[in-house]
């Protein structure tokens, strides 16, 4: 009987854990073909953007609403606006710009795109 691979050099060694699905190393230098990485059409990714604007306005308009509504509340006559440049609209534009943060990182940590990404991208991904 034979005895296994490595028996006779001492016990057979495991490769590294991130080695195990490594890709192998390409065999040939010549640079990859044009067609082999999908085209990042500049017209697609604008249309995305386009599409992620509408879930962004929504989310401005419920923060808008909310200071709105406060500034109300907080003894103001109904049709009184928040004063231009005043702290209380830089606080509102601060908290548009977290909001559209917000929206950005919890669709890309959920499913890896946001939602205008998602009818746009090709069909294998």
């Amino acid at each position: 009987m034979r005895p296994a691979y490595g028996a006779e050099h001492g016990p057979a060694i495991e490769p590294a854990p991130w080695r195990r699905y490594a890709r192998p190393m390409a065999t040939t230098t010549a640079p990859a073909a044009a067609t082999d990485r999908p085209a990042s059409l500049l017209l697609w990714r604008l249309l995305a953007l386009l599409y992620d604007l509408f879930p962004a306005l929504a989310l401005w308009m419920l923060a808008g609403t909310l200071f709105t509504v406060g500034y109300t509340l907080s003894g103001h006559a109904e049709r009184d606006n928040i004063a231009p440049f005043s702290a209380l609209q830089w606080l509102l534009w601060l908290c548009c710009w977290i909001v559209t943060g917000l929206y950005a990182t919890l669709s890309w940590r959920r499913g890896g795109q946001t939602l205008g990404m998602r009818p746009l991208a090709p069909a294998g991904h």
